[in-house]
């Protein structure tokens, strides 16, 4: 989730623009690769996030006295800060899978591989350089290229934050993780410290954290694990150097669905479950003070250096024992208020230790989440319907429900709400003074005024899997960068400050069966070079043309029969200007498609022997390259003839593995990068087909990975010029930058706890100083990320304006009345046709390579004494054309003789010799075979469109139509009855015949 500002700040506080400043510095002893003999270094740092993977209020939390929330996205915890004016500042905090943190802690039950003994963490303390106690304090061990000895591509992928606790005092955030080795990482929130380096990282979980929360005093940190680890741990935190210290623990195997602390005791609620946890009294004078002697003599028990039972209470539920518990909220130090799923508010009554549970109020709601203002006065339910409501609750904590006159008006979305639209359900929110921040299942964070107004603002983002991402040519009509499509069918346009500046809804088709796994999706969209029209394409092979956000201004039609892979579009040089426009699916065909005025035509179709993954034009439309899961990439070079196009197989490269994706270089499009399945990157020319280079994508750990997505980009610093490939990989969900000249990795990021789908860059120009990466991710999360030199870095804008969320819905159409995708494979009469009126005009075709790069052939010799070598030295003579066997016979006797009147041959040897003379009639046989088998190709493919087609064909087309067939079918007669008479004697039978007249 993004949150720039809603009005535009110039000021940036002077603690902010130090602690850039001196992350920047510090980052230079981190050297990974230096560029120039200056010394200087590269620098990934994270500069936007967009999206939540927020599901619950267990990933999101608020602390009202300081108007901070917190909420996670992938492995990142965004730190939020509103103020009066409802602008909102952010901050990121994440830790790298092999971070050190500055207070080591060891862990008691569990061995965690990747906390350091004191000797090897002194020696990553020495090679750190400058930071908090020596360590590394700022972004660059995001970007640095040693990873933790011994490690595997398993553990060194980013942790999903599914847990975030802020502390009342607003010093410390604490963010748990789920996966391999999970972690409870807590940070400094004090301006100027790392973002990157915790202070404390807790191990003692096992399979994951669940939910926890910071006691009221700060002093404490209860942490539940998820139902497979089936722990609660209590932690002691020291409020000066954030140090946590295991007090105590205990199994808790139910699922927890929500944890809130009640004065000194904590609560955690599940499915038919409330327990009450409390802490020795002795331990809630000063946690981080260890007792002494004399304290253990007088309690009359031996002191333990184990952490000590965490003692609990389950509440006697009594007539609400079938109720599911979802959300807790305290509103006092003896009171708290729970919701259920079906509407029932409760109160927990914890005074002297009572715990009694009681029903309140009911609601027409399923209540997901609630919140209450300060002096627990006023509630705020949350709906999984996306309703609010509200309550005022008295003294002796009876609810009544505020009149419609007297409540805020309370709205899900901003966009006015409709019968036949489902608003999305709320999933957590908090109160901050006069405004409420909610984030919905769309994930659309709202901020809302509580003194009777709507939606104030909110902060888009899509709301399922982002499936792509793509740049835009400056200037466009969208004000935007770049822009990113969702799986459910949006296209949003966004600015690099996370700004969404506009949204495009294209319509997806319904299947014609009602199962969940052939629902469609949008899988592909690319915009023309002018951004006038959008061309998509979805998980059912219809290609879609969008010239506006209106439905009235699409067009659409069945290219494929199966998925649509990869969409490829080039402009046509010339006065019409026209776009050729290029489609793969897995039907293994390539559709081509010339657009002229918002249509169309199907100009050619090319097959492959395999899925068809990725389609590519190159030297502005003259080229057309394709990669296929048959190992084999397909050159095609374009031929215009008449008005009309068509792209030619010139070249065919074999390759030994399947490739996943491929790009030419930006400044020589005839050099080709693929990446194959087997973690390799190899270069190819397309002018001569040769390979040229090939390395394997490997770490410092000599750990390989298989690169789905690599682009290149030049890089110029004065005199100083180098490639840069860009690459993603699902293996650790990772972005990797490649010095290609070198063959080296310079930097990793990482962020996405999901696979990453797809990878764009944004540069301004070959000689600025950053380049802006823009990476997606299925878990729905949009990362902005920034290379630059760390010599040159700037310090950008943390304050922009906040993106309102507009979108409208269209209908859904079925494909009842679509056919089957067309086909128009060229036939070798029609590419012979186009060739030939080529005659004494340009053709567009690729460089051929000299003769002297083709190996020469090696001749075969023949033997003297053949009959073969003794005819190749007469002089041939003029081919008769026979019109009966005998004369035929009589004109090869006397070639016979002419040829060699002193060798008296055999019969055997003019057998021979008429075999010889008989192949150039048999070639012009095999040319009249395939030119019939492609007449009757054509004309099975035209009765069947004549049968399902409602047009009617002129009456003077039909009649000559019915005459060409007639006197087609009299010469395939005639021809049938010669063929017929000649094959009725053999070659021996015909020379015995000879010899009779002679």
């Amino acid at each position: 989730m993004t949150f720039p500002s809603l009005n535009a700040r110039r000021d940036v506080s002077a603690s902010a623009t130090d602690r850039l400043l001196s992350q920047s510095k510090s980052s230079t002893s981190q050297a990974v690769d230096k560029f120039n003999q200056d010394g200087a270094t590269f620098q990934l740092a994270l500069k936007r996030v967009i999206g939540t993977t927020t599901c619950s209020t267990r990933g999101f939390d608020g602390v009202s006295e300081t108007s901070t929330f917190a909420i996670c996205a992938g492995s990142v915890a965004i730190i939020g800060t509103l103020d009066e004016t409802a602008n909102i500042t952010q901050r990121f905090f994440r830790a790298k899978p092999s971070a050190v943190p500055i207070n080591a802690v060891s862990p008691i039950y569990t061995s965690a591989t990747s906390v350091s003994t004191s000797g090897t963490r002194n020696q990553l303390v020495s090679s750190a350089g400058d930071g908090i106690n020596g360590l590394r304090s700022n972004g660059s061990s995001w970007g640095d290229k040693t990873e933790v000895p011994g490690k595997g591509i398993a553990r060194q992928r980013a942790r999903a934050a599914t847990c975030v606790a802020l502390s009342k005092d607003g010093r410390h955030l604490a963010v748990g993780e789920t996966g391999y080795n999970p972690r409870i990482v807590i940070f400094n929130l004090a301006p100027g410290s790392p973002t990157d380096t915790p202070t404390t990282s807790l191990h003692e979980h096992t399979f994951g954290v669940r939910c926890m929360a910071f006691s009221n005093d700060s002093r404490w940190l209860c942490s539940v694990g998820d139902l497979h680890d089936g722990f609660i741990y209590m932690w002691s935190i020291n409020a000066k150097t954030g140090t946590a210290r295991l007090h105590s623990s205990n199994k808790c195997i139910t699922p927890i669905q929500g944890i809130a602390w009640i004065g000194n005791s904590v609560t955690t609620i599940g499915t038919r479950y409330v327990k009450v946890w409390r802490l020795e009294r002795a331990a809630l004078t000063s946690p981080s003070k260890p007792k002494t002697k004399l304290d253990h003599l007088e309690s009359g028990k031996p002191s333990s250096p184990g952490p000590k039972m965490l003692s609990g209470r389950n509440s006697l539920l009594g007539p609400l024992l079938d109720l599911d518990f979802t959300c807790i909220v305290a509103i006092s130090d003896s009171k708290a208020i729970l919701g259920t799923d079906q509407g029932e508010v409760c109160l927990l009554d914890d005074e002297n230790y009572a715990q009694s549970l009681s029903k309140i109020y009911q609601v027409d709601l399923n209540i997901t989440c609630i919140t209450s203002n300060p002096p627990g006065t006023t509630l705020w339910l949350g709906g999984k319907e996306g309703g609010i409501d509200v309550l005022s609750l008295d003294e002796k904590g009876l609810a009544t429900s505020l009149m419609p006159s007297e409540r805020p008006s309370l709205k899900s979305s901003p966009v006015e709400s409709s019968d036949c639209v489902q608003q999305p359900g709320i999933l957590a929110m908090a109160t901050f003074q006069a405004r409420l921040v909610a984030v919905d299942s769309k994930r659309v964070l709202s901020i809302r005024n509580l003194s009777g107004q709507n939606i104030a603002a909110a902060v888009d983002a899509h709301d399922s899997a982002v499936l792509g991402v793509s740049t835009l040519h400056q200037p466009n009509d969208q004000s935007s960068m770049f822009f990113t499509w969702s799986a459910s069918g949006f296209v949003k346009f966004w600015t690099l400050e996370g700004a969404c500046k506009a949204t495009l809804e294209i319509p997806l088709n319904r299947p014609n069966t009602d199962s969940k796994s052939d629902l469609n999706e949008l899988k592909i969209v690319r915009a023309s070079e002018s951004g006038k029209f959008f061309l998509s394409g979805d998980k059912l092979g219809f290609l879609v043309l969008s010239r506006g956000a209106s439905i009235q201004d699409t067009v659409m039609l069945k290219a494929h029969d199966g998925e649509i892979n990869d969409i490829a579009l080039a402009q046509r040089s010339g006065e019409l200007r026209t776009s050729i426009l290029a489609s793969c699916g897995r039907d293994r065909t390539v559709q081509i498609y010339k657009e002229d005025e918002s249509q169309m035509s199907l100009v050619q179709t090319i097959e492959h022997g395999g899925a068809v993954n990725q389609v590519l034009f190159c030297k502005k439309g003259t080229s057309l390259i394709t990669s296929s899961a048959d190992r084999t990439l397909k050159i095609h070079t374009v031929i215009n003839a008449n008005d009309s196009i068509a792209y030619l197989p010139t070249r065919v490269i074999t390759l030994k593995n399947s490739p996943v994706s491929m790009t030419v270089m930006p400044e020589d499009s005839t050099l080709l990068l693929v990446s194959t399945m087997d973690r390799q990157l190899h270069e190819y020319s397309t002018t001569t087909g040769h390979h040229l280079r090939s390395f394997r994508t490997a770490d410092g750990d000599n750990e390989s990975v298989v690169m789905s997505s690599v682009v290149i980009a030049k890089w110029q610093n004065g005199n100083n010029q180098m490639r840069l490939m860009f690459g993603i990989t699902s293996a650790d969900k990772s972005l990797r930058i490649y010095d290609y000249s070198k063959n080296l990795l310079l930097l990793k990021g990482y962020g996405h706890t999901s696979g990453i789908s797809s990878l764009a860059f944004v540069q301004h120009d070959t000689d600025s100083k950053c380049i802006n990466l823009i990476t997606t991710g299925l878990d729905g999360i949009i990362m902005v990320w920034e290379l630059a030199l760390l010599t040159q870095a700037e310090n950008g804008n943390m304050m922009n304006e906040l993106p309102i969320r507009s979108a409208t819905t269209s209908p859904i159409r079925d494909l009842s009345d679509l056919t089957s995708p067309l086909r128009r494979i060229l036939s070798k009469s029609e590419i012979c046709q186009l060739q030939k009126s080529l005659k004494g005009s340009q053709v567009l075709t690729s460089e051929k390579p000299k003769e002297t790069e083709s190996p020469s052939r090696i001749r075969r010799k023949c033997s003297q004494l053949t009959p073969t070598n003794k005819a190749s030295n007469v002089h041939p003579l003029p081919t008769p054309s026979p019109t009966t066997t005998v004369a035929r016979r009589r004109l090869q006797t006397q070639s016979l003789k002419a040829a060699s009147p002193k060798l008296d041959h055999t019969p055997m040897e003019k057998v021979l010799h008429v075999s010889q003379h008989g192949t150039k009639n048999a070639d012009i046989l095999n040319d009249l075979n395939i030119s019939s088998s492609q007449i009757c190709s054509t004309l099975r493919g035209y009765r069947k469109r004549i049968e399902i087609s409602t047009e009617s064909v002129d009456l003077d087309t039909a009649d000559e139509l019915e005459r060409e067939l007639s006197l087609t079918i009299r010469e395939i007669g005639q021809n049938t009855e010669r063929t017929r008479m000649s094959s009725s004697k053999t070659p021996i039978k015909a020379v015995n015949d000879e010899n009779a007249e002679v």
